[in-house]
């Protein structure tokens, strides 16, 4: 439900339960103004347009070369963590540029079908690496099975925990595609967002991070909207985390403006871009700009849904004057002689936190992989 795109700009709704919007944000719209120039960015333009390196054939090699660990490892437990690693490989490297895109609503199909597939070649390496866990025994009590150590016991425990971690993340990528039955798709993404709750609470800060982020995002998408906010970090605070932090607090800008609150929104997105030089003053300028050119892209995405429902419910002297607000983002961040630009993106859409095992040398092609439990 749209709750302030027909009252005066400058606005800002502090009582509106259930919503919490912070009350030390505000937004100050300029004075009526004659408009000189149209604003004219265009999220997905600007995405498209983004100078990149081709990083296809990187990914293919190490694609490769963990398909090879895959194939040539021996033992159930040297082939599942193979399987696994690859599992996390998928969820987490291709990713990256969609799953950005996607927390931020300006996805394309094309990032969406390259979330699906992802989650869906992981879906196989765990389906593989469960299967050859089961090879190992469980305890070393009798009757023992002497191929089988107690330190062997031990890690198919750690295995399948981590398993059970990286589980909840692929669940999260498989449901970037909608089915079509708007009930099925809400309940799939609120079940999605519900076994992210146990990988929040692991002792790995980044993992943790990562969860959270996901799971309000997909809380949003199932419209949950009063639990989608409510352990996000705040917009204002440095994050603790330079990655999965930073992209929670554009996303609380988002889940913001996607129940109604355009002004705080707009106005947290643009704290969020004025803060990356002191949140960040390790970082090259060039991260860091990439960094503002990101929330100015959410800034500006925000904005343009807001102009254009002020314009069809014929508002149109406070869609002109946030025009003009939004026409100095363009010009400050988005000047046309300076295209195209780099936007910031995650380097990885879930933390890499299983290794490959190690090959040894010599080793040739394990016999099998696992088809059955055994």
């Amino acid at each position: 439900m749209r709750l302030c795109h027909v009252l005066p700009l400058g606005v800002v709704f502090l009582s509106m339960a259930p919503y919490r919007v912070e009350a030390q944000v505000d937004f100050t719209p300029p004075a009526d103004v004659k408009l000189a120039t149209r604003f004219s960015v265009d999220p997905a333009a600007v995405w498209a347009e983004m100078p990149v390196t081709d990083r296809s054939n990187d990914f293919d090699q190490q694609r490769r070369t963990l398909e090879q660990v895959v194939a040539q490892v021996a033992g159930p437990l040297d082939q599942a963590q193979a399987h696994l690693a690859l599992a996390n490989w998928d969820l987490a490297i291709p990713t990256a540029t969609p799953a950005t895109k996607w927390l931020l609503n300006m996805a394309s199909e094309k990032d969406l079908k390259v979330l699906s597939e992802a989650a869906a070649g992981a879906t196989e390496h765990l389906r593989q690496a469960r299967l050859l866990l089961k090879k190992v025994p469980t305890t070393t009590s009798a009757p023992a099975d002497p191929a089988f150590s107690a330190a062997d016991v031990g890690r198919r425990k750690g295995l399948e925990s981590a398993a059970d971690t990286l589980e909840p993340f692929r669940t999260a990528l498989a449901a970037a595609v909608l089915t079509g039955d708007e009930n099925s798709d809400k309940e799939t993404r609120n079940q999605a967002a519900r076994s992210l709750s146990a990988v929040r609470e692991v002792a790995d800060e980044e993992v943790a991070a990562c969860a959270l982020m996901w799971q309000a995002f997909l809380w949003n998408l199932a419209g949950r909207d009063g639990r989608s906010t409510v352990s996000l970090p705040n917009a204002t605070v440095k994050p603790a985390q330079p990655g999965y932090d930073f992209i929670s607090r554009l996303l609380r800008c988002q889940i913001l403006a996607d129940n109604g609150h355009y002004p705080a929104a707009m106005a947290m997105a643009g704290r969020v871009r004025t803060s990356c030089a002191e949140w960040f003053p390790n970082e090259a300028r060039e991260q860091i700009e990439a960094r503002e050119r990101l929330a100015a892209l959410e800034q500006c995405r925000i904005g343009g849904e807001w102009m254009s429902l002020l314009r069809k419910d014929n508002f149109p002297s406070n869609a002109d004057r946030l025009e003009a607000l939004l026409v100095q983002v363009q010009e400050a961040v988005f000047p046309m002689d300076k295209a195209p630009f780099t936007i910031y993106t995650l380097d990885r859409a879930v933390p890499l936190f299983i290794s490959p095992p190690k090959l040894q040398p010599g080793s040739r092609p394990a016999p099998s992989t696992a088809t059955s439990p055994g």
